[in-house]
């Protein structure tokens, strides 16, 4: 398989670009760079330089399950201060912490915005246009374990409410092309996205 960072990265859009991506919100649990979220219905107020502002809570989506997510998170804000509030991506060489429950963290949380993922089995061209949903994984090295839950990549069990779309396998000289190897990255989209007014549709 290819050797990608672990978990979602953002690589492109069906709207205009990465512009305008990343949002502010409070992690509601432990995060790791590459998750794919979900907002979980909560508000924390949150001090950013002076300032209080209310920031709506994300927790990491749930293991193979049907639901809507908001995005991937990026990084967490590493200050506060007016001056300094900017998006970092937290993935120093051997960090094991998590972004921690309370934290402010940026997410990629535009409807439009492709990620590139890898796979926990094998995927093939047949499914691409295939509904599915993630396998979240236990540890982590400072990112994400999540990948594609490929047994899901079936007719039959494609419904409206899965979280993700596979639309393609990652062209590069070390993934595989043809998807008949285990841990094949694919690129994929937010198909049941909490930010959209329709939950998704059925994989064809």
């Amino acid at each position: 398989m290819a050797n990608y960072l672990g978990g979602a990265t953002p690589i492109g859009s069906f709207a205009d670009g990465l512009d305008g991506i990343l949002h502010r919100y409070v992690a509601g649990g432990n995060l790791y760079p590459g998750d794919f979220v979900k907002m979980n219905g909560s508000v924390t107020q949150v001090s950013v330089g002076n300032n209080p502002i209310n920031l709506k809570q994300v927790v990491s989506a749930a293991n193979t399950t049907n639901e809507g997510y908001v995005g991937v998170v990026i990084g967490k804000m590493v200050s506060t201060n007016r001056s300094g509030a900017s998006p970092t991506l937290d993935t120093p060489t051997g960090t094991t912490a998590p972004i921690a429950s309370g934290d402010i963290v940026f997410v990629a949380d535009d409807p439009n915005l492709l990620f590139m993922i890898p796979c926990d089995g094998i995927v093939t061209l047949a499914n691409l246009g295939y509904n599915c949903q993630v396998t979240v994984g236990t540890g982590s090295a400072g990112r994400s374990t999540m990948k594609v839950n490929s047994a899901y990549l079936t007719a039959g069990t494609n419904a409206a409410n899965a979280p993700l779309r596979i639309l393609d396998i990652i062209d590069a000289p070390d993934n595989d092309g043809t998807g008949a190897t285990s841990g094949t990255v694919v690129t994929a989209k937010i198909n049941n996205h909490q930010l959209n007014p329709a939950t998704g549709v059925a994989g064809t």
